[in-house]
């Protein structure tokens, strides 16, 4: 190999480092809930530029995907504000949910077999399918439900703040 292929891959491999070379913006702030339960903090971190789902104290339904956040209310995109205290309930995808999605995605389909297989030999025998295939749908449904974005209600003591990454 000659002088310049070599001198030419050394150059290359330093470009990656160089696109992912630190930015001097201001670090992302992200919009989290917080529940505080027997001395036992959790914090769930919503998904940024992800579809939210807000339910304010006037009954209002607003669905946001852009966004941006102050310290006690979130500015819309259409120029509303939103108070964090007046949300009712918040639902949309949360970081860190992967168990949960997990479980519902087993849940779902694993009624499918057991389910095929119990509802094929009632109605073998006689007797009534929508009853027996009702447990079964229930389950997948719930599992379905699962996988889904999450729902945080204020009643449930669930906090909307606004939190900021850590600087390393």
């Amino acid at each position: 190999m000659n002088i310049k292929a070599i001198a030419f891959f050394i150059i290359l491999s330093w470009i990656p480092y160089y696109l992912t070379a630190r930015s001097t913006e201001l670090p992302e702030r992200f919009i989290a809930v917080e529940r505080t339960k027997s001395n036992q903090t959790v914090t769930y971190t919503f998904k940024p530029g992800r579809l939210l789902r807000i339910l304010n104290n006037q009954g209002e339904k607003i669905f946001l995907k852009d966004y941006y956040l102050a310290e006690t209310y979130i500015y819309t995109s259409v120029g509303d504000t939103i108070l964090f205290a007046d949300i009712l309930h918040i639902k949309g995808p949360v970081k860190g949910n992967a168990e949960r999605k997990v479980l519902g995605a087993t849940m779902a389909i694993g009624t499918i077999p057991i389910g095929f297989n119990f509802v094929y030999m009632v109605a073998w025998g006689g007797g009534p399918v929508l009853v027996a295939a009702a447990p079964f749908i229930g389950i997948m449904a719930v599992g379905i439900n699962l996988t889904g974005p999450r729902k945080f209600k204020s009643k449930n003591d669930w906090e909307v703040k606004l939190i900021l990454p850590e600087q390393k």
